[in-house]
């Protein structure tokens, strides 16, 4: 099925200011930049207003019975700003609307254009973000219910970016991979390059649970002895493409998120482990 789009200009192609809009183009185009294709429906428009001697344009994206898995996007306000002062980086300015839900997903700061640059994002979301991030990754993430209230903030040098955040999940239930969690409470903070896990724990499907506490930068320059983050679980059912076990641990990940470093007891039992080794053979426990 051909769809076509429109396009009118107005303007300067090689110098001097102008504008351009373009009108229905299909949102599956999107599939063009990405390894597996997503079931995007609907089209956006695109009003966007240039000066080639300046090396500026400000664009204005808008939807139009936009959806992903039958899921609607509503993109409410979807401004793109390039050199703005001179400055050379994209200033963004998103809020969409996933699924007609009243809580929107923002997206707001700027980007640098080169990779020396200094960015400043702040990312805000509830329920409908990780739903979103589900129906778009979605094969191995399923989130299932739950509250959930997202504040990020990353800001510095793209290349040593620090953070500002704050995730607070709770009674939630998300299926990753084939493990199924339930009754998940936990509330993560990150300041600066420090990441603090006050708490999370879930149950899984029939029994067991798991517990993480604690905190660890997530750059090398700034390991400590005292950093410490340990992970707890009893009866936990771990499943994946090549195991299905139960599992009693104690670890204690120590080090940075960048290098870490893990000690401490596994306990494996109940189930198996598929070696991928000539033989073919699974390994039982």
């Amino acid at each position: 099925k051909k769809e076509y789009f429109s396009l009118d200009l107005n303007g300067g192609l090689f110098k001097g200011e102008g504008n351009l809009k373009i009108n229905q183009i299909p949102l599956k185009s999107l599939n063009i930049f990405l390894k597996d294709k997503k079931d995007f429906k609907g089209v956006v428009g695109l009003e966007l207003n240039y000066n080639l001697d300046k090396k500026y344009f400000k664009t204005k994206l808008i939807s139009k019975s936009a959806a992903i898995k039958n899921y609607g996007l509503n993109l409410k306000k979807g401004e793109i700003e390039y050199n703005k002062n001179g400055k050379d980086r994209f200033d963004l300015d998103l809020l969409l609307l996933f699924n007609d839900q009243k809580n929107p997903i923002k997206l707001y700061g700027y980007l640098p254009f080169n990779k020396k640059g200094l960015l400043d994002l702040e990312l805000n979301g509830k329920s409908e973000f990780l739903k979103f991030i589900d129906v778009l990754y979605g094969e191995n993430i399923n989130f299932k219910k739950g509250n959930v209230d997202l504040d990020m903030r990353i800001r510095g040098p793209i290349s040593l970016p620090i953070f500002n955040a704050e995730l607070i999940i709770e009674d939630s239930e998300i299926d990753i991979f084939k493990n199924n969690l339930r009754k998940i409470n936990s509330k993560i903070k990150i300041k600066g390059d420090q990441v603090e896990i006050n708490r999370f724990s879930a149950f899984g499907e029939k029994k067991g649970g798991i517990i993480i506490r604690g905190n660890l930068p997530i750059y090398d320059e700034k390991i400590s002895s005292e950093k410490v983050i340990r992970v707890t679980s009893d009866d936990f059912k771990l499943v994946s493409q090549n195991n299905d076990l139960i599992l009693d641990s104690n670890i204690n990940i120590s080090g940075s998120f960048q290098n870490p470093t893990i000690n401490g007891g596994i306990g494996l039992r109940e189930g198996f482990i598929d070696i991928k080794k000539t033989d073919k053979k699974n390994y039982r426990i």
